[in-house]
């Protein structure tokens, strides 16, 4: 944020701000009424520096997006992950997702190569 506004008492033309990762995405989400507070809350505090676009990678809630005032672009690291996997020559190889909510993703991903996939339920004890 600092830097931002650094940038812009300098007058630079246009502010793209890089989230390589935003975990925010995942913190504190409920899934029943599409909410994620905290993942607002960065969002608002990322706009208040007057950004001029947002670039996210591989958001685990697509929602996010909207949080934000300025346009957001979500890339994704698929491809180049795909075309690692496939340089690797693996046999028998099985993806895994560690939730239901991953299925359809992995899915996808696991069809792309040609390989397995499974899904891995786990539970937290009270």
């Amino acid at each position: 944020l600092i830097l931002v506004e650094a940038m812009k008492n300098a007058s630079v033309g246009t502010v793209t701000i890089v989230l390589p990762s935003f975990p925010y995405a995942r913190y504190d989400c409920d899934t029943r009424v599409n909410r994620c507070p905290i993942a607002r809350l960065v969002a608002d505090m990322l706009q208040s520096v007057d950004c001029d676009r947002v670039l996210t990678m591989d958001l685990h809630t697509p929602q996010v997006q909207g949080y934000f005032d300025v346009p957001v672009d979500n890339i994704t690291a698929e491809p180049a992950f795909r075309d690692w996997i496939k340089e690797l020559h693996l046999r028998d190889a099985v993806l895994i997702t560690p939730n239901p909510e991953g299925t359809k993703r992995v899915a996808h991903f696991s069809e792309s190569l040609g390989m397995q996939f499974a899904i891995v339920h786990h539970s937290t004890l009270e």
